[in-house]
């Protein structure tokens, strides 16, 4: 309970987010980052309160000691929750620290779960003067509860829909309906339904704005945290797929392999973008999707492609694939391929899927004198990670300590160290 209020407020202000361009690991939680005006101590939170208020028997600068040392999912977690409480709503609070216990009581989870239409509320607060500070860290921490924010959805879908909306608030917004997920069945039709606003380009004669591509982005992007639950939305991300801008393709691909084999259909579409996407990154990330989307056959038949490139993918993909018996027949094919940069990214697939260290390691061991660099090196690093695992090709390694190229001779001996020798 506030005991009494501070006599000014602390003026604040958004720095634009546009163009910042929303990746994978800015859509985890915390990564979207809402940068504020206030540098110094304050934006910090180490600035000291002057103020004699106090928040169930703390003042702001003890608060701010116990949200350091707090574990969100403690039993004084949820022992802090009215406290926190109390200064997320006492609007004469300086912004950092309101931002401070918003967050923190969304990082709390299910124990915080009573603050969650507070904190709402504060999300569906009007933007005055173009100032969406407050709505921007309430979202924010309604994306951190995730599925027990699940009330809040409708209030999200609002602000997330409407194309008058501040467009740094959408995104998060988006984001926080991905982070519930399943547990509103509103959340994921809300998203499509926003992609459907913004079709696909695919020439040159319509332009998206930054804060569009972003939009489009962030939908395609957030749509991954529904996983398998997202199969509805495969028929939709094939069309984006298709989109002239990488980073949409891009994020496309990403998705639908992390939907699975439930997005088996897409299988095919991945594989063109395997072999002829004009991005490389695009293409990385189209072979691991079709990995994941069980496109076994294909990056099998990838494995016969004249381009080497094209077959290092295919073997990496596998190593994204089921672990079943199609999956180890292509990747003992790709390990007997004629160029060292395919058989060595096989044996780390194999590894991975198997972990079967008397099959793989000696298969790296015979690249540790590859002419490729790059071979020799993945080699060197994945006896090393194998460590004693790797003791049964000892005998293998230890004429190389004789080597005539130096490096190999200081490979071979680390590798052995690492076993033990």
């Amino acid at each position: 309970m506030v005991q009494s209020q501070l006599p000014t407020r602390w003026r604040i202000a958004v720095l634009g987010l546009a163009g910042l361009g929303i990746s994978r690991v800015a859509l985890t939680v915390g990564a979207l980052l809402i940068v504020l005006v206030g540098r110094g101590s304050a934006e910090d939170g180490t600035a000291s309160s002057t103020s004699t208020v106090l928040y169930e028997g703390r003042s702001l600068d003890e608060w701010r000691e116990v949200i350091k040392s707090l574990a969100p999912r403690s039993p004084d977690a949820a022992a802090a929750v009215p406290g926190l409480l109390a200064i997320v709503e006492d609007s004469a609070a300086p912004w950092f620290s309101r931002r401070q216990a918003a967050l923190t009581l969304g990082r709390i989870g299910a124990a915080s779960a009573t603050a969650v239409p507070n904190i709402t509320r504060l999300a569906a607060e009007p933007i005055v003067n173009g100032d969406a500070t407050t709505p921007l860290w309430a979202t924010r921490a309604i994306a951190l509860w995730g599925p027990v924010a699940a009330p809040a959805t409708p209030v999200l879908i609002g602000l997330a829909s409407n194309p008058r909306t501040d467009s740094d608030l959408r995104l998060v917004a988006i984001e926080a309906l991905a982070r519930i997920g399943i547990a509103h069945p509103h959340s994921l039709p809300a998203i499509v339904a926003i992609l459907s606003q913004h079709p696909p380009r695919r020439d040159l004669a319509t332009l998206r704005t930054p804060q569009e591509l972003d939009l489009v982005s962030a939908c395609v992007e957030c749509l991954d945290l529904y996983g398998g639950e997202a199969v509805a939305a495969v028929p939709v991300l094939l069309r984006y797929a298709d989109d002239r801008d990488d980073r949409v393709r891009r994020a496309a691909a990403v998705t639908l392999g992390r939907i699975g084999p439930r997005a088996d259909q897409a299988a095919s579409r991945l594989a063109e973008l395997v072999l002829a996407d004009p991005s490389e990154d695009v293409r990385d990330v189209a072979a691991i999707a079709l990995g994941q989307v069980a496109g076994i056959d294909l990056l099998a038949r990838l494995l016969a492609h004249p381009q080497v490139t094209t077959r290092v993918r295919a073997a990496h993909g596998l190593g994204f694939a089921p672990p079943d018996v199609a999956t180890r027949a292509a990747l003992e094919s790709a390990r007997s391929d004629g160029d060292g940069r395919v058989r060595i990214v096989a044996v780390e697939s194999t590894q991975k899927l198997f972990n079967q260290p008397q099959l793989t390691a000696p298969a790296a061991a015979r690249e540790l004198t590859a002419s490729d660099r790059d071979t020799r090196l993945r080699a060197v690093r994945f006896l090393l990670k194998l460590g004693p695992r790797a003791a049964s090709v000892t005998s293998q390694i230890e004429p190389l300590t004789q080597h005539a190229d130096p490096q190999v001779r200081q490979s071979a001996r680390k590798i052995l160290e690492s076993m033990g020798w």
